[in-house]
């Protein structure tokens, strides 16, 4: 097994970062955009911590982390990495609020 870092895993981890938020959303755990990002430094912290992802993947997660606990909007940041890795435009299109699609 090869440890190269691919498109794929990064798609991958925001799928599951992005996928994770949408279920939290469910629950009613988030009230404001603040809460969704430190809902998302929290869950990276986790999945790190409980190496949810290959160990190359760390650097990346580390660097999420730091953007959502500086710059926040980590929503975006996951959504944009997301679709570049994908090549995907389905979230560019205008969706309701809170929906991943």
């Amino acid at each position: 097994m090869t440890s190269i870092k691919t498109t794929g895993d990064l798609a991958h981890l925001m799928f599951c970062a992005l996928v994770a938020l949408h279920l939290a959303r469910q629950d009613g755990q988030m009230m404001n955009s603040d809460s969704e990002n430190r809902f998302l430094v929290d869950w990276l912290a986790t999945a790190q911590r409980q190496q949810r992802f290959a160990k190359h993947m760390d650097t990346d997660i580390r660097w999420l982390q730091a953007v959502g606990r500086h710059q926040g909007g980590l929503v975006s940041t996951l959504t944009s990495l997301w679709v570049l890795s994908t090549g995907s435009l389905v979230l560019t299109h205008s969706a309701p609020e809170g929906s991943l699609l």
